[in-house]
């Protein structure tokens, strides 16, 4: 057998002191010694040995010998020839130790310790030291315990004081490895105890550890909070750190000795339960019960014990009045993107820092260079972006925003009147009223609310008309420089957009859709990040995560046809093309900064119309935008649906063209035709549309069976039905006009004068 005790290096008796109610000395630097025997006598002698020069016995094994030395780390798990039995009750109803253990099945030799608050020889409270037949894994050791009690001593199982696992009246996890357990007389004037520790002779000498069943733990806390009135817990686990509720558990009495403070809860007597001072995140206990947080017991100790710890030296300038602040350094883990938070505060809940690592082993070295503590535990927080709140965090609720608003955010004051030269540079921007008042509306909706208005805006043509210095000089320092990204069309539709995550304003510039591959598809992913509420945040070496989308796009392009769109999209504003330089910028480009605060005033006092920066401003440009992007057989079938007649009187002139006379013949037919039904419901038959086709586009082999495919393409679908002489036909019907609507583009020539025969 082998023996591990521990001596204090500053040489003090680890022994509770009785006279001044002192628990057991905290002692971080120990010496261990190492005793190897076999028996009963040898284990007697040992300990009474070591327990009067004031040593603790340690359980498990060492990797190494300590010399004046802190014991963290060295302690090793292994199969142990020693059975510690604990008990820590003294409802226990037995006439004496030996009747207690044979009502437990032990019938075997074993050395008996009292415990520091015994008043009688015959107490049963104390360590019962039992040799094993054979070392024995610790684990199975601390299963039949569990067992043991549940069996035999249900009764006197009680919930612990933090009410959330129990207390065993045999300790279950005396016997893991680095465990301290405590055997040197208390200090006393008159102790009452004749012989701390006694050796009992029975008849076995060693025990053999049965195998024992798996018991619900689980099922007997909630058994006995249901007898004290508390809450069920459904989904109770086994936990070395739990949560505690603070209306059920209260510090009853507290205490501090050196480096540690010690509570005892809901009037236990114990002092069980200690808080180390330099790291008070964590309520450790003496008792092998679950740890639990001091911020939850206890929030106003926690925060009085935390400002104590941290140095308060360190020190950044703050956002008011370029005062200094203290501030201090957190850590923790956002378990969606299993991605690790450093974060900078002050005392007033300002952030001024945010800085992330994929590695928990930094955070150490991140809270000591910033004067913090190692954490015990790194916490999972909630963490977002979100502008809707100009709060930045929540220690209690363990919440961070990652949305820091701007000192222009922050403007509460109104103006009525714009600051000339932001006026001017909108204005060249926007072209005309109706684009300029329909922009104002959409800024300072995202302004005053933070809001994603699901719309983006184009603002086109030559270099030097102001949109890169509508970006950099009013839209950064409003929105954040941090907040606001500048990139390319080929950035901003990469798989990796971490870019997306912070982010109110994206401004693409150099914008035009067909420089990248697969247009269509970078368009469609482009529109979904305008108007979808929710995206998928992709970063490098990270898992992706869906996050809230606030951010709102401005594209910016020389181009003359930068985009290709039709009329079901709703997505994108245009601006008319702007043709012209603004040539008197490189002058007053500057005061734009001094007019920034002003500005903001000025958003401050519109009345902003969200539905109305919802929607797309519906003007010539667009609809321009809309033909530019359409193909010819787009625009034969929209004419078609549309009834758009001057589409197809564009086409006739006086005569036919070289080679062509019957094709045009045929047209001029048809299309007169139609010209004379206009007004009224005409059915198109599917043989007559086919002539049409071949003539417009050039399609002079196309068999009906090929131009059906085409028409149900384009949404024609051709149904029976019987003409005005009863033959059974294949129509579509139309309504042509015999003027485009105006409520409907066209190709640009209207009411051109024909000869119709």
């Amino acid at each position: 057998m082998k023996l591990y005790f521990l001596q204090a290096a500053n040489g003090i008796p680890l022994a509770k002191n009785l006279i001044t109610g002192d628990t057991y000395p905290p002692v971080s630097a120990v010496t261990s010694i190492v005793q190897e025997g076999e028996g009963l006598e040898f284990l007697h002698n040992t300990l009474i040995a070591h327990s009067q020069m004031g040593h603790v016995l340690l359980t498990g094994g060492l990797d190494r010998d300590l010399n004046n030395e802190s014991r963290a780390g060295h302690f090793t798990k292994e199969p142990t020839s020693l059975l510690v039995l604990d008990i820590d009750s003294n409802d226990l109803n037995f006439e004496s130790r030996n009747a207690f253990l044979d009502y437990l099945g032990i019938g075997t030799s074993y050395i008996f310790q009292h415990s520091a608050g015994s008043q009688s020889d015959d107490s049963l409270r104390g360590h019962y030291f039992i040799e094993l037949d054979k070392p024995t894994d610790p684990n199975k050791i601390q299963k039949w315990l569990m067992w043991l009690n549940m069996t035999y001593l249900n009764v006197h199982i009680k919930l612990a004081n933090q009410k959330r696992s129990l207390k065993w009246p045999i300790d279950v996890v005396v016997n893991q490895p680095g465990r301290i357990i405590y055997i040197a007389p208390p200090i006393t004037d008159n102790d009452p105890i004749n012989d701390r520790i006694i050796c009992v002779n029975r008849d076995q000498n060693t025990f053999t550890i049965p195998n024992a069943p798996t018991i619900s733990v689980a099922d007997k806390v909630n058994e006995l909070r249901d007898k004290e009135a508390l809450k069920i817990i459904p989904d109770w686990k086994e936990k070395t750190i739990i949560d505690i509720d603070p209306n059920e558990v209260r510090i009853t009495e507290q205490k501090e000795n050196h480096e540690f403070v010690y509570l005892n809860l809901n009037g236990g007597d114990s002092w069980a339960y200690f808080i180390n001072k330099s790291n008070p995140e964590i309520v450790h206990n003496f008792k092998g019960e679950p740890s639990f947080y001091l911020a939850q017991l206890n929030k106003e100790l926690y925060k009085e014990l935390s400002a104590q710890a941290r140095p308060t030296s360190t020190q950044v300038k703050g956002i008011k009045d370029n005062q200094t602040v203290d501030i201090y350094p957190l850590c923790f883990r956002d378990p969606d993107a299993d991605i690790y938070y450093q974060v900078l505060v002050d005392t007033d809940q300002h952030v001024h820092g945010v800085f992330k690592t994929g590695g928990r082993a930094k955070l150490n070295d991140f809270m000591r260079s910033h004067g913090g503590l190692k954490p015990a535990i790194v916490h999972d927080w909630k963490v977002e972006f979100n502008p809707g709140s100009f709060k930045q965090i929540d220690e209690d609720a363990r919440w961070l925003n990652l949305f820091k608003p701007t000192p222009y955010m922050l403007i509460k004051d109104k103006q009525t009147e714009i600051p000339p030269r932001t006026e001017q540079l909108i204005r060249h921007l926007t072209v005309d009223q109706e684009c300029y008042n329909h922009f104002i509306n959409w800024l300072a909706a995202i302004y005053q609310y933070r809001i994603k208005t699901g719309t983006a805006w184009l603002f086109h043509g030559h270099t030097g008309t102001g949109k890169g210095t509508l970006f950099e000089k009013i839209l950064k320092p409003m929105f954040g420089y941090d907040q606001v990204h500048e990139c390319t069309l080929e950035n901003a539709v990469e798989e990796k957009n971490e870019h997306m995550e912070r982010c109110i304003m994206m401004f693409v510039d150099e914008f035009n859709i067909g420089d990248v591959s697969d247009s269509s598809k970078a368009f469609n992913k482009l529109k979904n990040y305008i108007t979808e509420k929710n995206i998928t945040i992709r970063a490098m070496r990270t898992r992706q995560v869906m996050r809230p989308s606030f951010t709102n796009f401005i594209f910016g392009s020389n181009n003359d046809t930068p985009i290709i769109t039709d009329e079901s999209d709703r997505r994108i504003n245009f601006a008319p093309r702007q043709t012209r330089k603004l040539e008197t910028l490189a002058d007053w480009r500057d005061e734009l900064d001094s007019e920034l605060e002003d500005f903001c005033k000025y958003l401050n006092s519109i009345e902003v119309d969200i539905a109305a920066a919802r929607d797309t401003l519906k003007n010539e440009t667009r609809t321009l935008m809309i033909e530019a992007g359409r193909n010819p057989t787009e625009e034969f079938f929209r004419a078609v649906q549309y009834g758009d007649i001057d589409y197809f009187v564009d086409l006739l002139s006086t005569s036919a063209p070289s080679g062509q006379y019957a094709e045009y013949s045929t047209y001029e037919d048809i299309v007169t035709r139609w010209v004379n039904s206009s007004g009224a419901t005409y059915d198109i038959e599917q043989g007559e549309l086919m002539e049409v086709y071949k003539y417009t586009l050039g399609e002079k082999n196309i068999n009906p069976t090929r131009f059906n495919k085409i028409c149900q393409q384009h949404n024609i679908v051709f149904k029976r039905s019987s003409n005005s002489e009863g033959k059974r036909i294949k129509s579509f019907k139309t309504i042509f006009n015999k003027t485009n609507p105006a409520n409907l583009p066209h190709r640009g020539t209207t009411n051109k004068v024909v000869n119709l025969r």
